[in-house]
């Protein structure tokens, strides 16, 4: 059957509950020399193989399989699958399952997408064929619930084209990038540019290590643009320090849900650095949201700069110092005040920053680019909603208030005069948004600061 379909341009099935192969060993013709059996699909450029319940693998190991031209493969809801190439037709469970090995060869190979595969334990196989992978450029992981680690030691050379990663829910993950392996330091051999662009790790529970903690910087990801991490509580760093100080084109970095203790780790053998400098020339949205263990940015003397920035999301950041301010430094921050906040158009202040901001003297234009503000973490019931702070950002647009305990949003303590010059020079924003604000009674009163504010409202939502 195979030899009638070399014009066989895509391939997709679905739903099948009786298919355990897809090219059955029993219905091949033996040739005399069958351990090197070769089967091609020449033109094939898409296969999908979608809902099968009892698939154990595309064919059997006594045969080779070539895609030459094959762009995307998609494997989804397969639980029996023992690899794409699968070496036993027991239904008994392997211990070591692998789902590429150097039986099949995919030489343009684009994108892979897998989801729920119950008993592979790895991805690829130690070994790969000579010319398969060398131009995958995508790859996503999801629901893969015994995989260990998704690139092992000695293959990061052969994906040195991968743009996009991206892995989620995979409860047994521990690294996504092992460079060291009993022992051995696999970056002595290896040298590698990675073209890697984009980084999407989600709900990894037992995930340890992105990259090995003490990467040397031999494979080099100086191509990144996205990182997102979220809900990963096992984690307590994120970046190696060879990685972090050459990240000058990431443009965009989320942490959110997660057990990070600090965002880059220090390496034994670049402490020696005397002056460490983490550049973010590109960074222009930075997101820190419910690290409740982060506790710095980097454990030694550093200094940071972030020159176009313009979105600043942060929310309950643990003992990390977000901002300061250049005449007090006793605690290094990770933002100085007088330098970030100018180009900021989005910012995000807790009730520690409100004051801290209050109580200094900043110029009066420091906050005018400002359109989008977030107020969180007043927790105290008898705190009073800060109207005057707003009085700063006169071009606002939204105001987000969340986890906060204000009773209500009018109460201001100020003289009538005071006041009516508030009507003047207070923002007028078109969103207002109350998230988990739960011991709020009424918004605002009639002619009160909130009021002028609100004129413009356009949308209100609460939640």
């Amino acid at each position: 059957m195979v030899e009638y379909l070399q014009q066989l341009e895509g391939l997709e099935i679905s739903e099948c509950k009786c298919i355990h192969e897809i090219i059955s060993m029993k219905k091949i013709i033996k040739e005399a020399f069958r351990n090197r059996y070769l089967i091609c699909f020449p033109r094939l450029n898409s296969l999908k193989l979608k809902g099968l319940q009892n698939l154990i693998g595309f064919c059997h190991e006594d045969y080779n399989v070539e895609f030459p031209t094959l762009k995307i493969l998609e494997i989804e809801n397969c639980p029996q699958l023992k690899g794409f190439i699968h070496n036993s037709t027991s239904k008994e469970i392997l211990t070591d399952e692998v789902l590429f090995n150097n039986k099949v060869v995919f030489s343009n190979l684009e994108k892979i997408i897998i989801s729920q595969l119950r008993k592979v334990k790895r991805v690829w196989d130690s070994q790969l064929h000579t010319n398969s992978l060398p131009m995958l450029k995508e790859l996503s992981i999801t629901e893969c619930n015994v995989v260990l680690n998704i690139f092992p030691p000695f293959l990061l050379g052969v994906f040195q084209r991968l743009e996009k990663l991206i892995v989620t829910d995979c409860t047994s993950l521990e690294e996504v990038f092992q460079l060291q392996e009993q022992g051995l330091d696999i970056e002595e051999t290896l040298v590698a540019n990675c073209q890697l662009r984009e980084v999407n790790l989600i709900r990894l529970p037992k995930l340890k290590h992105v990259w090995t903690k003490y990467h040397k910087g031999n494979i080099s990801f100086e191509s990144l643009r996205q990182v997102c991490i979220e809900d990963c509580w096992s984690l307590k760093t994120l970046f190696p320090f060879s990685i972090a100080k050459n990240l000058q084109q990431l443009e965009r970095l989320t942490i959110a849900r997660c057990g990070l203790e600090e965002i880059v780790s220090k390496s034994v053998e670049e402490s020696g650095e005397l002056k460490i400098c983490f550049a973010f020339n590109q960074l222009s949205f930075l997101e820190l949201w419910d690290l409740p263990y982060l506790t710095c940015f980097y454990p030694g003397m550093h200094r940071t700069t972030w020159p176009t920035l313009k979105q600043l999301r942060i929310h309950w950041y643990g003992g990390i110092k977000i901002f300061g301010h250049e005449e007090s430094q006793i605690q290094h921050s990770l933002f100085l005040i007088e330098k970030v906040i100018p180009q900021l158009e989005e910012v995000s202040f807790s009730d520690s920053d409100i004051a801290m901001i209050s109580d200094g003297q900043f110029a009066a234009d420091l906050f005018c680019n400002v359109k989008f503000l977030r107020i969180s973490c007043y927790f105290d019931v008898s705190a009073i909603f800060p109207i005057s702070f707003l009085i700063r950002f006169y071009n606002l647009e939204g105001l987000d208030v969340v986890f906060c305990n204000f009773k209500e949003l009018a109460s201001f303590e100020s003289d009538v005069h005071e006041e009516k010059d508030m009507s003047i020079t207070t923002p007028k924003i078109k969103k207002l948004k109350l998230d988990l604000v739960n011991n709020i009674r009424h918004l605002w009163k009639l002619d009160s600061p909130l009021d002028h504010i609100c004129a413009s409202l356009e949308c209100l939502e609460l939640w």
